[in-house]
């Protein structure tokens, strides 16, 4: 087809210089689609150290989140486990003076003066065992200091009695049954008054017992016991 060598020659040439544009063009358009291939890709995944800081940081998250609802939890806890019983306090307040007056009893009946002091002295406290349950230890001391007072003054007037015919019996039996009614009187206001002191001990702390509708069953609204606390 070419006469000589320098007609091939030529003919090359110009077939390079023909074919140069179309391969400049080729080699542009894949370099603009290597740098979208790079922009469209997140830069997690070209950046080893970015990923690491990124899963560490999901970790640490995760664990905070985890120690605030065990802290959470915890303080829900406690603070269930805080929550005064009424029906508690005035268990403590019955417990306490009928085991006073059974050691009391068995002293009597023993001839053993020390355990019937013993017993007089607990069923003296029994009485505000509530009151101490609740938190409420003023109230406990001075009612069981005077209970304990009362009890002492009928001990004495009934010794002496005893011992001799005092002057004006009428008088020390009065000073008797007035003890006597001094110390049961605080004896029984303490035991109506237990109950209360634990839902006073409640209403401080931010509790509240009480009713409350809940979700209605089959069309017909129920109610249920609550405990609530304030914050």
């Amino acid at each position: 087809m070419f006469s000589s060598g320098l007609e091939m020659r030529c003919a090359l040439l110009a077939a390079c210089v023909l074919a140069w544009p179309s391969n400049s063009a080729r080699a542009k358009t894949a370099r603009d689609e290597f740098v979208a291939f790079v922009t469209s890709v997140p830069s997690g995944s070209l950046d080893d150290s970015s990923r690491v800081d990124a899963e560490r940081n999901a970790v640490t998250g995760q664990r905070t989140a985890d120690i605030v609802e065990t802290d959470a939890t915890a303080s829900t806890t406690t603070g269930e486990s805080s929550r005064k019983s009424p029906s508690t306090a005035l268990a403590w307040a019955l417990g306490s003076t009928f085991a006073g007056w059974g050691l009391a009893a068995g002293g009597i009946a023993g001839g053993n003066a020390g355990l019937f002091i013993f017993g007089e002295a607990v069923s003296a406290f029994g009485p505000s065992a509530g009151h101490f349950y609740a938190g409420e230890y003023g109230h406990g001391f001075a009612t069981s200091l005077i209970r304990g007072g009362a009890l002492f003054a009928a001990d004495v007037i009934l010794v002496l009695a005893f011992e001799e015919d005092l002057n004006g019996g009428d008088s020390g039996e009065g000073l008797f049954f007035t003890s006597v009614a001094v110390a049961a009187g605080l004896g029984l206001y303490d035991w109506i008054d237990a109950p209360r002191a634990a839902t006073r001990a409640n209403r401080a702390s931010g509790f509240e017992l009480g009713l409350a509708p809940m979700a209605t069953e089959r069309g017909r609204p129920t109610v249920a016991l609550t405990v609530a606390r304030k914050f």
